[in-house]
């Protein structure tokens, strides 16, 4: 037997929600403005937008536990993730402030400043990482890139960033990008190609 609606709470006599009338063929294919707006939504938000429940989960630790680095941590990267630098860049602050050793938080914080746009406070970083532990590879990769992308470009930081990178590690992954740029680069004291070597 088919179900009664005239008398179920969600009827739509009792909702008081009123939405305007679909104002063509468009809309009717691909949404109305809200449902837009939640796409341009979870576009821009993505990795923060849908995962509420964790995001909440977190801010719920921090409250317990204002000293919770690994929830601060978890919170930068979810705004990192979502290209929301300035928040994960709050967040990150927060993770160098409980533990100003942690090595990995410098290097985020860095990757995330220099993402905003902010070089210098990328460099800082960088730096800080490097003066807690003066082999770390990713710390020179970075520093590297960031003195290429400088204007002008600091050619001679960049490679010496970057030859530490093959000297500290040689067989990875990222000593053979770094190889492959080094070909590339040029040097700008002389304008000539590096070796590479």
């Amino acid at each position: 037997r088919p179900r009664d609606w005239s008398s179920d709470v969600c009827s739509s006599d009792l909702n008081q929600l009123k939405l305007p009338d679909l104002r063509g063929p468009r809309e009717w294919l691909a949404g109305d403005e809200l449902l837009e707006l939640d796409d341009r939504l979870a576009a821009t938000l993505d990795g923060v937008y849908r995962p509420a429940p964790l995001y909440l989960t977190l801010m719920q630790r921090i409250s317990a536990d204002p000293s919770d680095g690994a929830s601060y941590q978890e919170l930068a990267d979810l705004y990192f993730g979502a290209n929301d630098y300035a928040n994960a860049i709050t967040f990150e602050q927060k993770v160098v402030e409980l533990d100003p050793t942690d090595v990995t938080a410098h290097i985020a914080l860095g990757a995330a400043y220099f993402n905003s746009g902010d070089r210098a406070g990328a460099e800082k970083e960088w730096r800080a990482a490097l003066a807690l532990d003066a082999e770390n590879v990713e710390a020179h990769y970075d520093l590297g890139y960031l003195y290429l992308t400088k204007s002008p470009a600091d050619n001679a930081a960049a490679k010496a960033q970057w030859e530490q990178v093959i000297a500290l590690a040689p067989d990875s992954e990222i000593a053979a990008t770094v190889k492959t740029h080094l070909d590339s680069l040029v040097d700008g004291s002389t304008g000539s190609a590096s070796s590479g070597s």
